[in-house]
């Protein structure tokens, strides 16, 4: 009797025993899992807010890498747009104006024709600035940016407070000879840093020659 006693005894023990040393392994696989998984939390980089930066969108631009984008858009020649039924058929014809601006702020660069194949072109520096004027047009604030060129007088319109693109006229004298403008979406037509600060010995604020312009 005493010897199944001690034969039952036994046989609780070594269940005891089999059964704990599974709960400590499982323990001890569960605590093993939870500091890899901690680790791997720490691991991972913080989520942080990034702010979105100015980007040229759609836009080709011809200004160089080593200068900064002002404006960039595509134009179409209004004037030859007129002169067809179906204006749509010159949509997809398009030339880029730049305004560039050089690292050091010394100099400001008008650039307008293909891409690799520009037709014309002008620079401003601190003897020949370009000039700027801003006028009221329906109550909202309008641009002009203008130089001349060989007898010829530019004339760049934009707002930053509308829609409305990038239009161009060309004078010479007081003859509109040429008329260009870009479509009126932001980022797809046209892009204009508007953050830039341009230094006032590049761009005089003065009236316009042109009483159209006033």
């Amino acid at each position: 009797m005493r010897s199944k006693i001690t034969t039952v005894i036994c046989c609780l023990s070594l269940l005891f025993t089999v059964s704990c040393g599974k709960d400590n392994k499982n323990s001890a696989d569960s605590e093993k899992t939870l500091l890899q998984s901690e680790k791997q939390t720490k691991l991972l980089p913080p989520i942080s807010h990034v702010e979105p930066s100015i980007v040229n969108g759609l836009v080709a631009s011809h200004c160089n890498n080593d200068e900064i984008s002002y404006m960039n858009a595509k134009m179409h020649d209004v004037i030859a747009a007129r002169s067809v039924a179906n204006t749509h058929d010159t949509q997809d014809i398009y030339k880029v104006l730049s305004i560039c601006l050089s690292q050091d702020n010394t100099k400001m660069f008008y650039r307008y024709g293909q891409l690799g194949a520009i037709e014309s072109m002008s620079t401003a520096n601190n003897n020949t600035p370009f000039a700027y004027y801003i006028r009221k047009v329906n109550g909202i604030n309008e641009t002009i940016l203008f130089f001349t060129q060989h007898d010829y007088r530019y004339y760049i319109m934009y707002s930053d407070e509308t829609d409305s693109g990038v239009n161009v006229k060309i004078y010479h004298g007081q003859q509109l000879i040429s008329e260009l403008s870009s479509g009126t979406e932001a980022y797809q037509d046209y892009v204009v840093a508007n953050n830039i600060d341009i230094p006032t010995s590049l761009m005089l604020n003065i009236r316009p020659p042109n009483a159209e312009m006033q």
